[in-house]
């Protein structure tokens, strides 16, 4: 019923729309033959010699002026008819309410976005992010909310434009995420730490709705995307570390669709994403492991503030490794080994962080399960690079899960509590899973008899 008013709400409006614009430009024609007119009669005029000639030109003149010109009938604009639909959406009350307006401004986008100029197009654009500027209907109910203007964007927009406006309504997008206009030439290489630039002041919703639609455009546009790739990918690298979890997998999910679109900028991408994992690791457990000074113990929230930075930023990069990883393959001659031996390499040394007795302590409890289960992940994708890889790397494999599920219940150290064990035992096991779903047909001929047996043990 909601989408039956919603057609019929947009049909109208965009009648009303129509109409107003034939109107404006038979006033705009009108005007220009009424010009024509005046100034066949001015040349006129001025050739005459004739005194009664002239008076007769002023009559004419004169009872023009004073012909009323066709007035608008409906007053009706895109942006008057939109707007009105988005304010309606903002004062909405009732979920049924936002998605019944949420359908109506994409019925009435479907039907207008291809007569759109640029301008508008990036009015429109901004119009709908602005919905979620200051959301006030709770958690659950703004993620409903993010749901409906996503699909205003998706349904509306992107799926009605072309190619070439497609690639405009993408600019706009990383223009909202904080990236320069397309004039300004972008960086050449991946945003690092270093380099990367404070987002701009989205709230949490804003950016995950934004990166959501990056990664839709992206691989909608697959190969026309490349003269905005670099820009897709230095802007998109600065979400990574947001606190919000939602926003770090969006943007980890639009990397790894720049990948699949663009092959040739993954293993640049790995690389990047597995060195900043390191230095994350390394500055991680050092921040951990080292008793505070006098002053840090003054300032205990910015030591939390910077702990969890890191913990968010290596979060981030293993998301974009273990989603990257399933896309790099195609390239056509595959992924090198020296990264795939360094992302194993990196792994390891994440889910070792769970025998480490330096981080057996309440306050290291936060970052030693997220190291874990970091690295857990990226040996789960490292799976998907078929049986080549996992029979070279088996024996490893097989200690590892080993380890890592026999030492549940021994690990008794202050602060290293059930709900730990759980969170790591649930990432090995779920990595395990991983192997057996994908390699089930394959495992007698991968596995051997004794593997096979601890497999069934484990």
């Amino acid at each position: 019923v909601k989408l039956a008013f919603a057609n019929a709400i947009a049909a109208v409006l965009s009648m009303a729309i129509e109409g107003e614009a034939a109107q404006a430009a038979e006033r705009q024609r009108t005007g220009a033959r009424v010009d024509k007119m005046e100034a066949a009669e001015d040349k006129a005029a001025q050739e005459s010699s004739r005194g009664s000639f002239d008076r007769g030109i002023a009559r004419l003149r004169e009872m023009r002026t004073k012909k009323p010109r066709q007035a608008s009938l409906t007053g009706f604009t895109f942006q008057s008819a939109f707007g009105h639909l988005c304010s309606l959406f903002s004062r909405s009350t009732t979920r049924s309410q936002r998605a019944g307006t949420g359908a109506a401004m994409a019925a009435l986008l479907k039907r207008q976005v291809v007569q759109l100029d640029d301008a508008s197009r990036t009015w429109a654009v901004s119009r709908v992010l602005n919905l979620l500027e200051a959301p006030r209907w709770g958690p659950t109910e703004n993620a409903l909310a993010c749901a409906a203007v996503s699909h205003v964007l998706r349904a509306g927009i992107a799926s009605n434009c072309s190619e070439h406006q497609q690639t405009d309504v993408l600019d706009v997008l990383l223009q909202s995420l904080g990236a320069a206009p397309s004039g300004l030439d972008a960086n050449d290489a991946p945003a690092s730490d270093a380099e990367a630039k404070p987002l701009p002041t989205c709230n949490e919703w804003q950016l995950q709705v934004a990166v959501q639609e990056v990664s839709h455009l992206v691989s909608c546009l697959s190969e026309a995307v490349a003269p905005l790739a670099l820009k897709v990918r230095e802007t998109c690298w600065k979400a990574l570390d947001h606190p919000q979890y939602a926003v770090r997998f969006e943007t980890g999910t639009a990397i790894a669709a720049l990948v699949r679109a663009q092959p040739s900028m993954g293993v640049e991408i790995l690389n990047v994403a597995l060195e900043e994992m390191n230095t994350h690791h390394q500055e991680l457990v050092e921040l951990v492991s080292t008793e505070p000074s006098e002053k840090e113990k003054t300032s205990k929230g910015k030591r939390d503030a910077e702990r969890k930075a890191h913990m968010y930023a290596l979060h981030g990069r293993a998301t974009v490794v273990a989603l990257a990883l399933q896309g790099v393959p195609e390239l056509a001659f595959g992924l090198p080994r020296q990264l795939t031996d360094h992302a194993f390499g990196t792994a390891e040394a994440l889910c070792n962080r769970q025998f480490d007795s330096s981080l057996h302590n309440r306050e290291s409890m936060g970052v030693l399960c997220t190291c874990v289960r970091a690295g857990w992940t990226v040996v789960s994708a490292l799976l998907s690079l078929g049986s080549g890889w996992v029979r070279r790397n088996l024996t490893h494999l097989f200690q590892f899960w080993t380890r890592s599920v026999k030492v549940v219940g021994q690990q008794s150290a202050v602060g290293f509590e059930p709900t730990h064990e759980l969170v790591c035992l649930d990432a090995a096991l779920g990595c395990m899973l991983s192997f057996v779903r994908s390699y089930v047909l394959k495992i007698i001929t991968i596995c051997q008899p004794i593997e096979c047996a601890l497999l069934l043990q484990l």
